[in-house]
């Protein structure tokens, strides 16, 4: 880690000596991409980001806007310690992970309160949430159970959409991409009285770059809220997303250098569901310093995925979530002695279920003969309390989480394999924070998380996959950052260490046909630096780069001392972007490091190459029309993000070469 600590320090001082030359007592409030929510749930007001004493990163509306990213993925790829990987060969269900979990199943997702995450596994099924309908995206590393409950030992990933407060307004879109990419949109917000609307409706799809490579993903949105006063508000938020993603797969070495669009073995291969959201949430506020927010929920997720493979023959997954529940939050403040303390108390409760089948099928995927039909009940509740108190130069804070979960699985055909699992942990969170102005600030920072097996991990595969005695990973997370905000230059810098117990990992028991099992893998550990630095430079221009380097590896049982697949040790990106008048420009260039392929938990074969892709985009503003105009990896590189092996043959998911997509919108 010496390597690590170099550039710390070179960071530290960098950032030190650029903001000696600002006024400390210049305001936070001007910049908006330095004001956050940190530990409400549901948001309801904007602080300080120097206030906040953990790693974060918001994006607003206007960075979303000059990105020219086409989704949630392809956005947040530019954050510190962000992990994108393709495990289906198609972009549009690519896995985000963070803090160098390569599964994609290590961080929680919040959309305006409503946790995301599948019940099966914990994953994020992305393609969602568009783009088009985000406010503002939250990003936080580390572990924070104690603020947002169990699966979150990588981080968080917290989106709030558009509230559609304002002027009546209607946008509508119309766009052509490479790979026979259409988008069409339209939605409406603004302003009615005591109302707030907004509502958008939107299809998009695509061809691909591959055989078997499209997607037709169809959504729409309306959220109206009444406010009663200052402060007093009922919102109502219904969602609905459904369509098609085809899955390509991966290809030998041998196979991409023949040709890198064929998928010869999973030409039926996709996934077809619909995702509908339902959501009330009322806000009070009492006096000057008391806020209350409840929300009830209900959530339903449908979807059919087909798998074929290499052997000619196919596997059918059915299956069915559903999970309502309800929340509430309660945060106030007050002066106390020479400084201001916080306090903040949430609960909540979920009940949900997923009913799955699976059935054998042919290579097109005609049903032949059915080989699984379970049954999962899930019943969660939680609740933490939090406490701050600020000071002039220095600010503390605590928090403390109970939760616990409860699986009921029922496995409908012979031979049974019926299991009942309950979780409890309870996770502490301590942090303190030297405020230098109100512009700048140190933190450090001690936070516990967990995750718990998910239902595939414990009981859907016996003997494959499967492992009903899993237990959950725990970690201990250390943490020490510097932020700034100035007028010319924003920065962040974390350096972490993590201590992990009982990390589940998959392990190859059959290498030749993909077989293995979910095991506890007794210690790892996670240590590295990540960070940010946005300048702003003359003549309207804004420099940023973003980086990380770390280290992940084993550090007890069979595998002490191998290093966690499919995590580089260093990435970065860097960007130029430009605004002037009516036009606007941007640039990326990006750069993952190399990596041991998925299952390599032995690190004997040959890693994933490193790579680095670029990117271009443009707009143009005149009167009602907006035209955007989005080019990716604009080198053409042929560059592979994900790998995977059984031991003997080494499979890749190749990259989109060079790409295009136009954007025009009619606004009035």
């Amino acid at each position: 880690m010496k390597k690590e600590f170099v550039v710390a320090i070179a960071l530290l001082l960098f950032t030190a000596l650029n903001a000696s030359c600002d006024d400390p007592s210049r305001k936070l409030a001007v910049y908006e991409s330095s004001i956050t929510v940190y530990g409400d749930r549901i948001p309801l007001e904007e602080r300080q980001a120097t206030l906040t004493p953990a790693p974060i990163i918001v994006i607003t509306r206007d960075d979303i806007e000059s990105s020219g990213a086409a989704t949630i993925q392809q956005l947040l790829s530019d954050i510190p310690g962000v992990a994108v990987h393709d495990i289906t060969g198609n972009p549009v269900e690519r896995t985000i992970d963070l803090r160098g979990f390569p599964e994609g199943t290590s961080v929680s997702c919040f959309l305006d309160g409503v946790r995301l995450n599948n019940i099966e596994d914990n994953s994020v099924r992305w393609d969602v949430v568009p783009l088009s309908q985000i406010e503002r995206i939250e990003i936080y590393s580390g572990a924070l159970a104690p603020l947002y409950g169990g699966g979150a030992i990588g981080g968080v990933v917290n989106i709030v959409t558009k509230k559609g407060a304002g002027l009546p307004r209607i946008d509508l879109t119309a766009g052509l991409g490479s790979f026979g990419g259409v988008t069409e949109r339209l939605s409406f917000s603004g302003s009615l009285g005591n109302w707030d609307l907004v509502s958008a409706f939107g299809t998009d799809r695509s061809e691909g770059y591959r055989e078997n490579d499209g997607h037709r993903l169809d959504d729409w949105i309306v959220r109206a809220t009444y406010n009663f006063g200052e402060g007093d508000s009922l919102s109502l938020l219904a969602k609905y997303e459904g369509g098609a993603i085809s899955a390509p797969g991966a290809l030998t070495e041998k196979e991409m250098n023949e040709d890198r669009r064929q998928s010869p073995y999973n030409l039926y291969d996709g996934t077809r569901g619909r995702h509908r959201l339902f959501a009330a949430t009322y806000n009070r506020r009492f006096g000057e310093s008391v806020n209350l927010v409840v929300e009830g929920f209900s959530r339903n997720h449908d979807r059919d995925t087909l798998t074929t493979g290499r052997y000619m023959t196919g596997f059918l997954t059915t299956g069915e979530e559903d999970l309502a529940g309800g929340i509430f939050q309660i945060d106030g403040r007050k002066p106390f002695g020479k400084g201001v303390f916080e306090w903040a108390f949430s609960g909540e409760a979920a009940n949900g279920s997923y009913d799955a089948s699976g059935w054998y099928t042919d290579f097109y995927g005609n049903k032949q003969m059915i080989a699984t039909r379970t049954s999962t009940g899930q019943d969660t509740a939680g609740g933490y309390i939090r406490l701050g108190y600020t000071l002039s130069r220095f600010r503390m804070d605590a928090g403390y989480r109970v939760d616990e979960a409860k699986y009921d699985y029922r496995d409908i055909l012979f031979p049974s394999n019926d299991e009942k699992r309950t979780f409890r942990e309870g996770t502490t969170r301590l942090s303190v924070s030297f405020l230098k102005s109100e512009s700048e600030s140190f933190f450090l920072a001690f936070s516990e998380g967990y995750r718990i097996p998910g239902v595939i991990e414990l009981f859907a595969y016996p003997g494959f996959y499967s492992n009903p005695d899993l237990e959950p990973t725990r970690v201990n997370d250390f943490e020490a950052g510097y932020k700034y905000f100035g007028d010319n230059l924003k920065a962040n810098v974390t350096l972490y260490k993590m201590f992990l117990r009982e990390e589940t990992v998959f392990v190859l028991t059959d290498p030749a046909h993909f077989i293995g099992q979910n095991m506890n893998i007794g210690k790892s550990e996670r240590e590295g630096i990540e960070g940010s630095i946005s300048l702003f430079l003359p003549g309207n221009f804004d420099l940023s780069l973003n980086a990380n380097i770390r280290n992940c590896e084993a550090t007890a049982g069979p595998y002490d001392g191998m290093a966690v697949p499919m995590v580089p040790e260093s990435s970065f990106s860097l960007g130029l972007d430009w605004k002037g008048g009516r036009f606007g420009a941007g640039s990326r260039l990006g750069y993952v490091g190399p990596q041991y392929l998925s299952n390599d938990l032995s690190n004997e074969r040959e890693k994933l190459s490193s790579y680095y892709a670029a990117s271009l985009s443009a707009s143009y503003k005149n009167g009602p029309v907006t035209v955007e105009l989005q080019a990716d990896n604009i080198f053409d590189r042929k560059y592979s993000t994900r790998g995977i092996t059984n031991g003997f043959t080494d499979y890749f998911s190749p990259a989109r070469p060079f790409g295009m997509r136009l954007l025009v919108t009619y606004s009035w």
